[in-house]
Order: structure tokens, then sequence, then C-alpha cells
């Protein structure tokens, strides 16, 4: 594939914990991108809470304003690696 990052709409992320239904999707949505290898970003994560879950289901990057608001050369918080690794 010509791609080698896939970054994860803000709209699948805000309020992630509160929405058992897009956890599904995102959990399914990651087990096809983390079989083709690619590495992912969540961005316009807002919260430890989301951030913890979106940690715990394998997301490599973390983007939002839980970590700072935007500011140049800092744009993403490494987790610990796929889930499973």
């Amino acid at each position: 594939m010509p791609v080698d990052i896939v970054k994860i709409d803000g709209s699948l992320v805000r309020n992630l914990t509160s929405k058992p239904q897009t956890r599904i999707f995102l959990r399914h949505l990651l087990g096809l991108i983390n079989g083709f290898g690619l590495t992912t970003v969540a961005e316009c994560v807002e919260n430890a809470e989301d951030a913890a879950l979106l940690q715990a289901e394998g997301i490599g990057y973390l983007q939002g304003h839980h970590f700072g608001r935007p500011t140049i050369g800092r744009t993403a918080h490494r987790t610990a690696g796929p889930k499973g690794a």
C-alpha cells in the first residue's frame, strides 16, 4: 500500500469512553490497519480516559489538547506500542 500511517479522525475519538458502538468499530478498524502493518495516529484526544482507552487498543500515536495546545515541533504523543506487542 502507498501509505504507512493512518490518522483516525477526531469524530471517532472524541468522548470515546461514552460511545460503546464507536469503540467496537474502532477496534475492528484497528485490526484491519494493524493487519497491514500500518502505524496509527488518533487526533482530538481531549481527556485522560480516552487517551488510556486508545493506548490500550493499540493506537501508535495520540494528538490532542489533553497533551497540550498545538505548537510547532510537537505533534504527537507516542504510546507504548501496538496492542499485544
